[in-house]
């Protein structure tokens, strides 16, 4: 990679809800957008929840060779020798950055160990029929394939309200595991997030070009996005059912709100920031 502009905008994009369409997952023009925004010398790094092969596929099918975050920070990854340093392990055709270690391990004794309060109010997504996992994901078959390749994080659905769910959270801080909620799920990790992921990858390029300046900017629509956008530059929230809610818990000094929903509400985030001017 070579930065030649004195101010790069590093934008961290959510995927389901944000970049793609909560329903279909389309992406309406955000690929050739994404192309206008890195050829002017600017960094766009996806930042999602999905796994490590479900982004490299949409990656390599759509042509792109950006930096991407999965697992809600369960792994960083770049393309190879996109920084100058040569010491990182590889992934096929990406540099590790960093990569915590598995899960499941954790989720089988964390299935012995759950009391009856919990254990009745959680679903294990892979303890779903494939019916039932199209139903809830949205996703056809072939793609929950991918979909399912989880390492760094379960996925869960909650049955209950938010005060029990409070105390689940509890629980789980004592055994060194979160909870997060997500757009279609909640996420059983290690202590990882979006936001953690997010800042080491920043000082990765502080590193190793330390004369540019750089501007954060997230663009996201689930509470699992809210750390991030709260530890940015410039936040975008993007429109969706928990739109009211979220816009509450946005603190950063500068937030656009999209109108419109995803995907056409990422290139009017874009808009809106005059990346392109």
């Amino acid at each position: 990679m070579n930065i030649s502009k004195p101010n790069v905008k590093l934008i961290f994009t959510d995927l389901d809800g944000t970049f793609l369409s909560a329903k279909n997952f389309s992406h309406g023009d955000n690929i050739e957008l994404v192309n206008k925004i890195t050829n002017l010398g600017n960094i766009v790094i996806f930042n999602s929840s999905k796994t490590f092969i479900e982004i490299k596929n949409f990656l390599s099918q759509n042509n792109l060779k950006i930096p991407f975050i999965c697992e809600n920070g369960g792994g960083i990854y770049t393309p190879r020798n996109f920084f100058p340093s040569g010491i990182y392990n590889s992934k096929d055709a990406y540099d590790v950055i960093s990569e915590f270690p598995q899960i499941s391990s954790e989720i089988g004794k964390l299935k012995d160990l759950l009391p009856d309060e919990f254990l009745k109010n959680i679903i294990f997504f892979r303890s779903l029929s494939i019916e039932e996992k199209m139903y809830y994901s949205g996703l056809s078959e072939s793609d929950l394939n991918f979909a399912e390749k989880r390492v760094h994080t379960e996925l869960v659905i909650w049955k209950s309200d938010s005060i029990l769910l409070s105390r689940f959270a509890n629980f789980l801080e004592n055994i060194d595991l979160t909870i997060s909620k997500g757009g279609r799920f909640y996420h059983i990790s290690h202590l990882h997030n979006k936001l953690q992921a997010m800042n080491i990858l920043v000082n990765e390029f502080k590193k190793y070009y330390p004369t540019n300046s750089y501007t954060t900017i997230a663009l996201g629509d689930s509470y699992n996005d809210i750390d991030m956008l709260n530890n940015v530059d410039i936040a975008c929230l993007i429109k969706n059912e928990n739109y009211s809610d979220l816009v509450k818990k946005i603190k950063s000094p500068i937030l656009i709100k999209s109108k419109l929903i995803a995907p056409d509400a990422w290139k009017e985030c874009i808009d809106k920031l005059n990346i392109l001017n």
